[in-house]
């Protein structure tokens, strides 16, 4: 029964082939995840952006061209405050993913564990239900994008499972 004054209900879009299934048609179109996650079962996922030091400290002079003289960690936090605000998205979140072949700029910082890792803003993640279905809008991933550069890639997190909650601390 409907009544008078209340909005009629999002009807989620089609599932679109290579994609993620959407929850709202205006959230952004994450591709699916790589047929690497399946096989390892240790590891969290994160859908956003790798950067190294090197990449950060441009990123930074491109956007923030006062000079940031502080520790890399206060680096990293002021990338994603800056993405934040910028794009309106409010879940710009720092992990650390493990190296590749083609990402290998290595965080100035070590995971708890001593491990090296890559900088990661993170945006989507199988860390948690709210990870994976609290998306971007197509407006603010496409900002996101203009601000990082680069389209944004899957990748997986330098922490096992068992350590993820333990170290990262989300507001949100």
């Amino acid at each position: 029964m409907e009544y008078a004054g209340q909005p009629s209900p999002v009807v989620a879009p089609p599932k679109m082939p290579g994609f993620l299934q959407s929850s709202h048609p205006s959230q952004a179109d994450i591709p699916e995840l790589p047929a690497e996650h399946w096989t390892t079962p240790d590891h969290y996922w994160n859908y956003g952006w790798p950067m190294s030091m090197d990449e950060v400290h441009a990123f930074l002079e491109a956007h923030r061209p006062r000079r940031l003289q502080s520790a890399p960690i206060f680096k990293l936090v002021a990338v994603g405050s800056f993405a934040t605000i910028n794009s309106g998205w409010y879940g710009v979140r720092h992990v650390y993913v493990e190296p590749t072949e083609s990402v290998n700029g290595l965080s100035e910082l070590a995971t708890p564990d001593g491990r090296p890792g890559v900088s990661f803003f993170m945006l989507v993640s199988t860390a948690s239900e709210y990870y994976f279905r609290t998306r971007p809008s197509k407006e603010q991933m496409a900002k996101l994008v203009e601000l990082f550069g680069k389209e944004p890639c899957w990748m997986k997190d330098a922490l096992e499972k068992k350590l993820w909650h333990e170290y990262y601390h989300f507001d949100i």
